[in-house]
């Protein structure tokens, strides 16, 4: 992968586009005014827009991993790592609502085959698929360590998309708080 200085800068302004002014202000024209280059710069870069929207995410599911890895160091059992994890998923979500619906909601706007999107993706999920399996006792490479850590991200997934579009009403801490440990829970019972 391309580590220039100036892919680096391009992906930086792409982020504060997105982060500041929305998905929709973000293309190859408004990161090359940002970056102060030319509008052809980006293109030795990405692809086009659906590529700098997948290098994009990918930054994202890294600062994602980054943070579930964070949080899964500083914690003893697994199933309070799986709680403090699923805080962190929904933290993160509440804290980059932009960042988030180009991670999840954009389809078809970003090149899914883009090996920085799977890599960083696939890594931040197998931190959760580690955690879930380790919680429910079973192997993270079998099929129903998959899905204990499909149900704990659905979960957590869930919840952040329920706060983000402003459907539940309550203490936001309380609700996470229960949905979190009620996951847990439920996936250690196994």
């Amino acid at each position: 992968m391309d580590k220039s200085p100036l892919r680096q800068r391009l992906l930086e302004c792409a982020e504060d586009i997105l982060e500041k002014q929305g998905l929709d202000a973000l293309s190859l024209r408004s990161v090359a005014r940002a970056a102060g280059v030319s509008e052809a710069a980006p293109y030795g870069h990405f692809s086009g827009k659906p590529g700098l929207l997948a290098a994009v995410a990918g930054r994202g599911f890294t600062a994602l991993g980054d943070r579930l890895g964070d949080r899964d160091v500083r914690t003893g059992d697994a199933q309070a790592r799986l709680i403090v994890m699923g805080r962190a998923y929904v933290e993160f979500a509440i804290a980059r609502p932009a960042m988030f619906g180009l991670m999840f909601g954009a389809a078809g706007a970003l090149d899914r085959t883009a090996q920085a999107y799977r890599s960083s993706s696939e890594d931040a999920f197998t931190r959760l698929r580690e955690a879930a399996s380790a919680c429910a006792g079973l192997p993270a490479d079998s099929a129903a360590g998959y899905h204990a850590a499909i149900t704990a991200w659905s979960a957590v997934h869930g919840l952040a998309v329920l706060i983000l579009d402003d459907r539940l009403s309550g203490d936001r801490d309380e609700m996470i708080d229960a949905v979190t440990r009620a996951t847990a829970q439920a996936i250690c019972r196994r």
